[in-house]
C-alpha cells in the first residue's frame, strides 16, 4: 500500500483522509509463482492488508500451481476504519482495526508465511516506514517463515533499511514489476525467510548495496518448480494473542454474540426493556395492569434513557400468600398474590413497591 503523503499517519482520523494505491493485482498473481504452501494448515499475516486482493491474488496462483487445496488462515490490519469495515462485512478473516506499528498486540513466532506492501515514506525522525514495518512483523513470524515484502527499489540505496531488512531476513529474491507498472511507484518484491537471530554477513550488504535496477529480473511468469520458497506450518489455535491495545466494545460485542461464551455469559447481562415490543394493548392500560405488567415481567429491565435522565432498573416478583380463618367452625385456607416491585434509579435511590 503506498500512501499519497511521506508522514504516515498513527491516527485513525486523520488516516481517513489519506488516500491508498494497493499492490496491483496482476503483479501480486505472478509472486504465487514464488511459493508452495505445506498441506498442514498456515496461518498468514498481513500487516498493512487494504483491501485483501493482492495477497488473495497471490495465494490463488499458489494452490493453482499446486492443483489442490491449500489452507491458510489470514490475518490482516489496516488503519483505515472505511476499508476496515468493507472487508470485514465481505470476508471471513481475522481482522484488526489499528495502526499495526502502535496498536497491536500478537503473538511471536506464530506465523508461517507474511505479504507486506508497507505505506512508504519517513516518520517524524526520517525513518523510513518500510523498515519500522519490517522491524515489527519480524518477531511474529516463525523460523524460516517467507515474508514477501514490496517496496520501492531505492530502498536498495538505503543503509538503514538494507542492514535491518538483511539482519533479520535471509535472502532468497528479488523481483522487480513490469516496466509500465514499475514507471510509477519503482516497485521491487524482496523475498526472504527469518533468520533464528539477528545479523548478517557485510558481503551480503555490499552486493544488495550494488544492485542496479537492470539486474533484477521480472516477476516470473511461470512457477519455479523446485526453486520455490516453502511457507511453514502454523496453526491458528496456536495463536494466542491477535488484538487492539485499545479495547473497542463495540467490535467485541460483535464478537461475543456469535462465540459459544455468549449462552455462558447471558446470565450475567440484564436482560433489554421489554415493554416497547410487547405492542399497544387494545384498550388504553389502568395504572393497576401497568403495575401488573411490570411484575409479570413485560417491564423488567432497563427503563428510561441517559438522554432523559430516567435511565432505572426495574424487577418485579409475585409471591404467593396464604393464610387461614375460622368461618362457622370451618377452617378455610385463603391465598392471594403478594406483588411487589424493585426500582434502582440512576442515582443509586432503591425504591420498593408492594
Amino acid at each position: 500500500m503506498i500512501l499519497k503523503q511521506n508522514n504516515f499517519s498513527r491516527s485513525l482520523a486523520n488516516d481517513k483522509k489519506m488516500g491508498a494505491y494497493y499492490t496491483d493485482t496482476h503483479m501480486a498473481e505472478r509472486m504465487g509463482h514464488l511459493f508452495y504452501f505445506p498441506k498442514e494448515e498456515v496461518s498468514i499475516l498481513e500487516p498493512s492488508c487494504g483491501d485483501m486482493k493482492a495477497l488473495e491474488s497471490l495465494l490463488r496462483q499458489t494452490e493453482n500451481n499446486a492443483k489442490e487445496h491449500i489452507s491458510t488462515k489470514i490475518f490482516g490490519v489496516e488503519i483505515n476504519e472505511n476499508t476496515y469495515a468493507a472487508l470485514r462485512e465481505e470476508k471471513n478473516y481475522n481482522l484488526l482495526n489499528a495502526d499495526f506499528l502502535t496498536g497491536v498486540k500478537i503473538s511471536h513466532n506464530s506465523f508461517g508465511f507474511c505479504f507486506s506492501n508497507p505505506p512508504y515514506g519517513t516518520d517524524e525522525n526520517g525513518v523510513r516506514l518500510e523498515q519500522k514495518f519490517l522491524e515489527k512483523l519480524y518477531p511474529y513470524l516463525k523460523k524460516d517463515a517467507p515474508l514477501c515484502i514490496v517496496v520501492p527499489f531505492y530502498l536498495l540505496q538505503n543503509e538503514r533499511f538494507l542492514k535491518s531488512y538483511l539482519s533479520r531476513f535471509v535472502p532468497k529474491g528479488i523481483y522487480r514489476f513490469d516496466d509500465e507498472i514499475y514507471a510509477q511507484f519503482q516497485q521491487i518484491v524482496l523475498v526472504g525467510t527469518k533468520r533464528s537471530s539477528i545479523g548478517f554477513l557485510k558481503s551480503k550488504y555490499e552486493d544488495f548495496f550494488q544492485i542496479k535496477k537492470e539486474d533484477i529480473p521480472y516477476l516470473p511468469h511461470e512457477d519455479l518448480g523446485e526453486k520455490k520458497i516453502a511457507a511453514i506450518a502454523s496453526e491458528e489455535d496456536k495463536i494466542e494473542y491477535f488484538t487492539t491495545l485499545v479495547f473497542n466494545k463495540e467490535e467485541a460485542a460483535k464478537h461475543l454474540k456469535d462465540s459459544p461464551l455468549n449462552d455462558r455469559l447471558s446470565n450475567f447481562f440484564v436482560p433489554a426493556y421489554t415493554g416497547s415490543v410487547i405492542g399497544r394493548p387494545p384498550v388504553p392500560l389502568k395504572k393497576d395492569f401497568l403495575y401488573l405488567l411490570a411484575v409479570s415481567g413485560g417491564g423488567q429491565g432497563k427503563a428510561g434513557s441517559e438522554e432523559n435522565r430516567d435511565l432505572h432498573l426495574q424487577r418485579g416478583v409475585a409471591k404467593v400468600i396464604t393464610d387461614s380463618v375460622k368461618e362457622d367452625g370451618i377452617i378455610k385456607e385463603r391465598s392471594s398474590t403478594k406483588m411487589s416491585l424493585t426500582i434502582i434509579e440512576n442515582d443509586g435511590m432503591i425504591t420498593e413497591l408492594s
